[in-house]
C-alpha cells in the first residue's frame, strides 16, 4: 500500500473507485487471493447482497457507519486484527482494505482524520457524534471537493488501547493539539455533529482564551440541553403537542438506530458511554465569538427548546434549519444541501480574515 512519511495510507495514491466500475465490478474484479475473498464473503454477509466485487465502494454499496462497526468487528473475529473505523475512508473496497490490513498500523494513531483534504480554502475541523467514528461523515466532506478541505476528529479510545478522554475539556485540549499539525494558527473553523458541537464549543472557547482567532463554530444539530424524549403516555394526555405527521416516522428510525446499537463491539459501547457521560457532566459557559446552528428540520421531541440555550450563550448566533431528522442532515440528499449551507457560513464568516498558515505535508 502505498503510504504518506507518517506511515498512513496515501489516500492520493490509491485507485479511484468511479460509479461505473461499481457497476461493473463483479464482472471484472475477481481475485484468487484469500485474504481478499474472504474479505468479499464478509462483505457479502453484512451488506446482505452479492456478487460484490474487489474494487467495490463500500459506501456506494449502501454501507453506513454502524455497518463499518460491524465489519471492523468482523475482521477482527476472522483475522485476529482490529482496524480503526477511519481506514475504511482511506480504504473502501475489498482491495484497498486487504492491503491496510497485511501492514501493521497499529502504532500509527490520530484522531485526526483527513477526509477530504485537498483545496484552498480554509480547513474545516469536524468532531465526532457520541459514537465516536467520523465515517458518518463521509458524505458530507465528499460534498465538501474540489475547495474545502474537511478534517474528521475521532475519539482516542476507539482503537481499544489508549485511554478515552472522560471530560470534554480534556478531549477539547487534545483535539487541538491534533489539529495544530495541520494548521499552525488561526484563524481556525470548526464544527461538530451533535455531541461534537459541544466539543467543538469548548474548543473554540480554549482558542479564545489562548489569544487564538476562531474563524466560526458550527454546531451540527447540537442541543444545547438535553430535554426528554417523547413518551407514549405524553401522545395520549397530550397528543397536540406534537407534529404527529412527522413523529412516527422518527420515533421508528430511532429505534431502529438503537437496537442496531446493541449489537456493536463492546470498544464502541465504552466509547458511547464515556462520551455520554463526559457531555452530562460538561457546564456550558459563555463564548464571545460567533457561530452557527445548522440544525434539523424535523424534531420528534416536546416540551422545552433544546436550542434555545444557544442564543443566551454564544456572542452572535445564526440559525440555519435543513430538511430531515437528526441523523439525515448528514446522508443524501440532505448531505448536499449542508455542505453547500457550509461553504456560505464559512464564506461569510472569513470574507475580511487572513488565510491561515498550513504546515503541508504533516498529514497524509
Amino acid at each position: 500500500m502505498p503510504l504518506t512519511p507518517n506511515g498512513k495510507i496515501n489516500r492520493r495514491a490509491l485507485p479511484e473507485s468511479t460509479p461505473d466500475r461499481i457497476s461493473r465490478g463483479a464482472q471484472t474484479t475477481t481475485t484468487n487471493d484469500p485474504l481478499q475473498l474472504q474479505l468479499v464473503k464478509i462483505w457479502e454477509e453484512l451488506l446482505g447482497r452479492k456478487p460484490i466485487g474487489v474494487r467495490d465502494n463500500f459506501f456506494e454499496l449502501g454501507g453506513h457507519s454502524l455497518l463499518a462497526a460491524r465489519l471492523m468487528h468482523r475482521i477482527k473475529q476472522v483475522h485476529g486484527k482490529s482496524l480503526p473505523l477511519s481506514a475504511l475512508l482511506e480504504a473502501p473496497t475489498v482491495e484497498q482494505l486487504a492491503g491496510a490490513l497485511r501492514y501493521d498500523s497499529s502504532d500509527h494513531w490520530s484522531s485526526l482524520v483527513a477526509m477530504q483534504p485537498e483545496g484552498s480554502k480554509p480547513p474545516f475541523f469536524c468532531v465526532h457524534g457520541v459514537g465516536g467514528n467520523v465515517v458518518g461523515f463521509h458524505e458530507l466532506a465528499r460534498r465538501m471537493k474540489p475547495d474545502y478541505p474537511f478534517y474528521g476528529l475521532q475519539s482516542q479510545g476507539l482503537d481499544g488501547k489508549r485511554p478515552l478522554h472522560t471530560r470534554i475539556e480534556d478531549m477539547a485540549a487534545s483535539y487541538l493539539e491534533d489539529i495544530r499539525r495541520v494548521q499552525a494558527r488561526g484563524p481556525y473553523y470548526l464544527g461538530g455533529f451533535s455531541f461534537g458541537g459541544v466539543v467543538a464549543y469548548e474548543m473554540a472557547r480554549q482558542l479564545l482564551a489562548q489569544g487564538e482567532e476562531v474563524g466560526l463554530v458550527v454546531l451540527l444539530d447540537t442541543y444545547a440541553s438535553n430535554p426528554k424524549p417523547v413518551k407514549f403516555t405524553d401522545l395520549l394526555s397530550d397528543p397536540s403537542q406534537v407534529k404527529l405527521g412527522q413523529l412516527p416516522t422518527e420515533l421508528r428510525k430511532k429505534i431502529r438506530r438503537t437496537i442496531l446499537a446493541w449489537r456493536l463491539p463492546e470498544v464502541l459501547k465504552k466509547v458511547m458511554r464515556t462520551n455520554a457521560r463526559a457531555v452530562e457532566q460538561y457546564r456550558l459557559q459563555p463564548y464571545s465569538g460567533k457561530a452557527v446552528l445548522l440544525r434539523a428540520g424535523d424534531s420528534w421531541r416536546v416540551s422545552e427548546d433544546p436550542y434555545g440555550k444557544w442564543a443566551q450563550l454564544v456572542g452572535t448566533l445564526e440559525t440555519f434549519e435543513i430538511g430531515g431528522a437528526h441523523m439525515d442532515i448528514l446522508r443524501e440528499p440532505q448531505a448536499g444541501l449542508l455542505a453547500e449551507r457550509l461553504k456560505s457560513c464559512m464564506d461569510a464568516a472569513g470574507a475580511n480574515l487572513g488565510e491561515p498558515e498550513l504546515l503541508a505535508g504533516n498529514i497524509g
